[in-house]
């Protein structure tokens, strides 16, 4: 999965999962009972669409997770990974966003002339 689909589908689950949690807010009505002095509460047709919008969160957000996870241990990023066990969609969004992306070799310790050296793993001489 591109780091493009995974801007796309964070933000789709953070949407969906927004907009449910509003219209669920919104939708449910209370009338006070006449003799027991307790709340009858129903939801409308908001409150359908509401369930719809958080499975959709849920199944976007399991999706980006799965995905995520699988993509930064392949790399080795483990900070990344733990991460994104814990806090998605919205780490996996600052990820996409800012975190390495290998197949594009796209990380500051690639330049012209091959990897920068590792200071805390020095080659020696004769086995370069």
């Amino acid at each position: 999965m591109r780091k493009q689909h995974f801007v796309w589908l964070s933000i789709a689950a953070i949407v969906a999962w927004v907009i449910g949690l509003i219209l669920s807010f919104t939708s449910v009505r209370c009338t006070p009972g006449a003799t027991t002095g307790t709340a009858s509460c129903t939801s409308g047709p908001g409150g359908y669409i509401a369930n719809v919008l958080y499975l959709i969160g849920i199944i976007l957000t399991v999706i980006v997770w799965l995905a995520g996870m699988i993509r930064t241990a392949r790399q080795g990023r483990w900070g990344w990974f733990a991460l994104i066990f814990l806090f998605t969609p919205i780490t996996t969004l600052i990820y996409s966003l800012v975190g390495y992306d290998q197949s594009r070799g796209a990380h500051p310790a690639h330049i012209e002339g091959g990897a920068l050296p590792d200071p805390l793993h020095p080659v020696h001489p004769l086995m370069s």
